[in-house]
C-alpha cells in the first residue's frame, strides 16, 4: 500500500477499535473526510463524548444537507429523528443513518 493510503487505512483502523483520539490524529492527515467516514466519526463522538455528541450531529446533519444536492425533508428528519433517539435506540439509529449514506 501506498503512503498515499495509510492514513484512511489507519482513519477505519482507529474507527473499528472506537479511539476517538486516534481518529482525530488521523482525519487531520488526510486531505477530505467522506460522508460516511464523517457520520462514523460523529457516531463515535456521540457514544465517547455524550456531551459533544449534539454538536456533532448537528456538524454532520449540515454536511449531509449540503453533500446530498437531492436531499429531501423527509431523509433530513430521518437522520434528525435517528440522532435523537441514538442513546435508547443505539442500533436502529445508527442502521437508519448507514442507510442514508449508502453505506
Amino acid at each position: 500500500m501506498s503512503i498515499k493510503g495509510r492514513p484512511q487505512r489507519w482513519l477505519d483502523d482507529a474507527l473499528k477499535r472506537g479511539d476517538l483520539a486516534a481518529v482525530r490524529a488521523e482525519v487531520s492527515r488526510l486531505p477530505a473526510v467522506s460522508l460516511e467516514d464523517a457520520l462514523r466519526i460523529a457516531l463515535l463522538v456521540c457514544d465517547c463524548e455524550p456531551e459533544r455528541g449534539e454538536r456533532a450531529a448537528v456538524r454532520w446533519l449540515g454536511r449531509f444537507c449540503l453533500e446530498r444536492r437531492d436531499v429531501t425533508l423527509a431523509q433530513v428528519r430521518e437522520a434528525l429523528d435517528a440522532f435523537a433517539v441514538l442513546v435508547e435506540e443505539p442500533d436502529a439509529a445508527e442502521a437508519r443513518l448507514r442507510r442514508l449514506v449508502g453505506g
